[in-house]
């Protein structure tokens, strides 16, 4: 009678033992790569309002982006402007990179015109129409602008115009240069934002 007993125990023991933490060997996690910052990479080439904005600075991603630590409500990390003169269809994109660790204060402007509102690409030239203008200040007052000698090889390229959900989105590549003929190189631009009539 107790060995019918302990054998109708025996398996509800072995299952109360095995159902125990501390008994089974848990397989761990398999280890995760380290997040990338946003900021550490390029945005995707997109077209659908996704408020992204990048490019390489001498190689190196520059992404907009305001520090927390900020507190002013009046800094943006970037926003994009079209006007309209006669149908032409001009604009502008202003960002800002604001970093309190690295002491990293970058800006980075451009404009473009005119797009008549549709696909074009613009130049930086005094010549060729549609023209475009670029400026990048390196913290603390290094500002870099375009030279016509360089026309093509800045240029901003309008890839997609929606007026009716207000969005802008192209690429861009300037050639830029300081009062003492510095040059930064700002390569693999690109923007899709959404972009506020004037």
């Amino acid at each position: 009678m107790k060995n019918k007993f302990f054998l109708f125990l025996l398996p509800i023991l072995a299952a109360a033992w095995l159902s125990l933490p501390a008994c089974r060997k848990v397989s761990p996690d398999p280890p995760q790569p380290p997040a990338i910052p946003y900021w550490d990479t390029l945005p995707a080439i997109t077209q659908i309002g996704a408020n992204t904005f990048g490019c390489l600075v001498n190689g190196e991603v520059w992404v907009p982006r305001i520090d927390v630590r900020s507190f002013d409500p009046t800094r943006h990390d970037m926003s994009a402007s079209l006007h309209e003169s006669n149908g032409t269809g001009g604009g502008g994109i202003s960002c800002t990179l604001l970093d309190f660790d690295l002491k990293q204060d970058d800006f980075m402007s451009m404009g473009f015109g005119p797009t008549y509102f549709d696909t074009v690409t613009c130049y930086g030239n005094t010549v060729l129409l549609p023209k475009c203008g670029a400026n990048f200040n390196i913290a603390p007052g290094n500002w870099y602008s375009i030279d016509p000698k360089d026309s093509l090889q800045n240029w901003v390229k309008i890839s997609a115009i929606d007026t009716e959900r207000n969005i802008v989105a192209g690429t861009f590549q300037f050639t830029l240069y300081n009062d003492k003929n510095d040059k930064v190189l700002i390569t693999d631009g690109r923007f899709d934002m959404p972009y506020y009539p004037q």
